[in-house]
């Protein structure tokens, strides 16, 4: 069985025919700024309008990210994830660094979802807890090649890293190799 992620309304494979897996990142409140001004007035009606937009330009799958200062990332999330899983019909990356975001988001996803992201830049204890989420409610995951001395930029680093993670999460957390 080949692995996928779904919303409500539909199936998307993980691996792609054409190889690329398009993740749309304009549902993101640090990488968009009309995004981040929709979700500063509320207006979910126009974040779902954004969000569909990207669904008919392309994209398998949406980044969602509520994350802004001063604001609650986990009402706001769960704000958006509920008008989401509604009213979009591809599959949602749950983008926090936060556990309790993260948590509150795949609660109410009817579908599966994708992680964005485990790394091990605390160590392995906050990946611990993502992995179990992750597998508790079948979520894939993004995993970036980060550890405690920082980004990996050597070709060898990347790949020491890489396995360490996938190591944990295979061998330790039972998470399938291609959810990862």
């Amino acid at each position: 069985v080949e692995p996928s992620v779904s919303s409500l309304y539909q199936s998307v494979p993980i691996a792609q025919d054409a190889s690329v897996l398009a993740i749309g990142e304009r549902t993101n409140a640090n990488g968009s700024k009309k995004f981040r001004e929709l979700l500063a007035a509320g207006d979910v009606d126009g974040m779902v309008h954004m969000a569909r937009e990207q669904a008919g330009h392309g994209s398998h799958l949406l980044d969602v990210c509520t994350a802004y200062v001063g604001r609650d990332e986990v009402a706001d999330m769960n704000a958006v994830i509920k008008r989401f899983i509604a009213d979009v019909t591809v599959p949602l990356a749950i983008d926090s660094t936060e556990v309790p975001v993260i948590e509150t988001a795949l609660k109410h996803y009817g579908g599966k979802a994708v992680i964005n992201s485990i790394n091990l830049e605390d160590g392995e204890e906050r990946l611990d807890t993502v992995c179990r989420l992750a597998r508790r409610h079948g979520a894939a995951v993004i995993a970036l090649t980060i550890d405690e001395q920082g980004v990996a930029k050597s070709c060898e680093r990347k790949i020491e890293v890489a396995r360490r993670i996938y190591e944990l999460a295979t061998e330790r957390h039972g998470i399938r190799p291609r959810a990862l």
